[in-house]
């Protein structure tokens, strides 16, 4: 569901965490600034966007009453900027994998059944072919013969 750092420590969140401001974030697309009394804290949500459409959230936690200077917001703004190509990029990347695995996947088992020369070799082989590529699943090929 996310990260969160909290001084040196790292951790993957598991489930979704309550960030201040969120939902004003997602539908206006603009910074959301909360100071919060009686944690003594100030909370500064920015919205993470990709191609002008919000896809994310960054939350900041500081200390009481903190004002966030123009040079801070312009970083804060350029690094969640960068971070949302990037990960726009792996996405992309992770996708061009799946695709191509499933491209040669194709190809191998085209081979194989391209190989055959009788119909009960050909159909076998794409039956077994399909159910070792798609797991749980039941194959079964019924070719019509034109009998009435």
């Amino acid at each position: 569901a996310g990260i969160r750092r909290r001084g040196m420590k790292t951790s993957f969140l598991a489930e979704p965490v309550e960030i201040p401001g969120a939902s004003r974030v997602t539908q206006s697309g603009t910074p959301y600034k909360e100071n919060v009394e009686n944690i003594d804290s100030t909370h500064l949500t920015m919205p993470v966007k990709l191609r002008g459409e919000v896809v994310g959230l960054l939350n900041l936690k500081a200390g009481k009453n903190r004002e966030w200077s123009p040079d801070e917001m312009d970083v804060i703004t350029a690094i969640i900027e960068r971070a949302a190509l990037t990960i726009e990029n792996a996405r992309l990347l992770d996708e061009s994998r799946r695709i191509a695995g499933r491209e040669r996947a194709i190809s191998e088992i085209s081979a194989k059944i391209g190989q055959g020369t009788e119909i009960e070799s050909i159909l076998r082989t794409a039956v077994r072919e399909l159910g070792a590529q798609i797991s749980d699943a039941q194959v079964t090929i019924e070719i019509d013969g034109g009998q009435e």
